[in-house]
């Protein structure tokens, strides 16, 4: 994985860590990790490693939690139309 990416990811997952990413940047990092999970498992396993399991379940949790709220304002939204 190139630098750059490395580099975001590591930042994201500080954020995330610290309570200080915002909501709708969490799928966005849920589903950036499940890429690299997918294409580069090593390096996940490195990140899992480093940040613990438990940070990642909790991640995964709350994208999955989001992004049902994200579906249920949409379905609200196409209901009115």
């Amino acid at each position: 994985m190139e630098d750059i990416k490395e580099k975001k990811i590591k930042a994201l997952l500080h954020l995330y860590n610290n309570r200080k990413l915002k909501d709708k940047d969490i799928p966005y990092l849920h589903g950036f990790l499940s890429f690299i999970k997918n294409i580069e498992p090593e390096y996940f396993n490195k990140l899992k490693s480093k940040y613990n399991e438990k940070l990642f379940h909790q991640l995964a949790k709350e994208s999955y939690i989001l992004s049902k709220k994200e579906k249920e304002k949409e379905m609200i939204t196409h209901e009115k139309l």
